[in-house]
């Protein structure tokens, strides 16, 4: 699906729970792709030079470019609509809210 949410996580993530909590408390509707788990998944991931989880996209578009805990639920929203509607936002800096695979 073009506009489908994936949510790349691993086990033991808690910056993987509470990204998947905002989903949840926005009433998304997300894959969750647990990287220990499908195979390619981790592969997908270093292709695009991400070294940690939780990675969320939107159809094509790598959507939390920032640490975790600084995200709002709103914000994430927006993001994601964003995303959905194909406007791209490269200004987010890489964060830290993230945990290594």
């Amino acid at each position: 699906m073009e506009h489908e949410i994936r949510l790349y996580t691993q086990p033991l993530c808690g910056y993987c729970d509470i990204i998947k909590e905002m989903l949840d408390k926005a009433g998304y509707v997300y894959y969750t792709i647990d990287i220990t788990k499908v195979d390619g998944s981790k592969r997908f991931l270093k292709e695009r030079n991400h070294k940690t989880v939780p990675q969320l996209y939107v159809g094509d578009t790598h959507v939390n470019k920032k640490d975790t805990l600084e995200y709002s639920i709103e914000e994430l929203s927006n993001i994601i609509n964003q995303a959905r509607l194909g406007v791209a936002s490269t200004d987010w800096p890489e964060g830290n809210g993230e945990q290594e695979f």
